[in-house]
């Protein structure tokens, strides 16, 4: 989970990490979604305002069942997400038995992932273990990004504020795609106004029900 930028289009008070979305921060429905999926370990990387996320999310309450979550501090988050990214990647590295197959990177501002989204691209991680697996709704595409372990190192060669997606032009023959029953999980918030919209649309959904 990438929970470390300033999101600096979103404005300061709150961050990103910390609006308020159905009733709870955009950081927890991404922890719940990782915590509850099949990803073996979860690792959320904090950055701006890591004392209070990190109190958001430990006040969380996992279920027993549910995985294990690890919190890494990032610090030299303001460089950029490409410093997360390697953050990430170190801490995937220093497992018991060193087995991480690839890393899925998680954006905490699509409200809408879900496990069943995660579960989704592992499924494929797995029929096609050596591919970048990235979910679509007919031709759109956005993340989350699963990376296979082979990339690791070219995702360490990253810098500023650049994720893995040029990547994707480097081995364009390894990008599949993940289709999904709806759009909502590629949906994203960069300001207050788009955390609304993506609100609304919960709203909406209830008056029909």
């Amino acid at each position: 989970m990438l929970a470390a930028g300033c999101s600096t289009r979103f404005g300061s008070s709150p961050p990103k990490q910390l609006a308020t979305f159905d009733g709870e921060p955009p950081v927890l429905r991404a922890l719940r979604a990782a915590a509850q999926s099949q990803l073996e370990p979860v690792v959320v990387v904090v950055g701006h305002m890591a004392d209070a996320v990190t109190a958001a999310l430990e006040s969380s309450n996992q279920e027993p069942e549910q995985q294990q979550v690890a919190i890494v501090l990032n610090p030299d988050f303001g460089e950029g997400q490409s410093t997360s990214v390697k953050t990430g990647l170190s801490v995937l590295r220093g497992q018991p038995g060193n087995d991480v197959s690839g890393a899925l990177f998680l954006p905490i501002d699509q409200p809408f992932v879900d496990a069943a989204t995660l579960d989704r691209m592992l499924v494929e991680h797995r029929r096609r273990p050596d591919a970048i697996v990235r979910p679509c709704f007919g031709e759109r595409s956005g993340s989350p990004v699963l990376f296979p372990r082979s990339l690791f190192g070219e995702l360490d060669t990253l810098v500023g504020d650049s994720g893995g997606r040029q990547l994707f032009r480097r081995h364009p023959n390894l990008v599949i795609g993940v289709q999904l029953p709806s759009i909502d999980p590629l949906l994203d918030a960069d300001s207050p106004e788009e955390l609304a919209q993506l609100q609304q649309r919960i709203q909406t959904r209830e008056s029909v029900s």
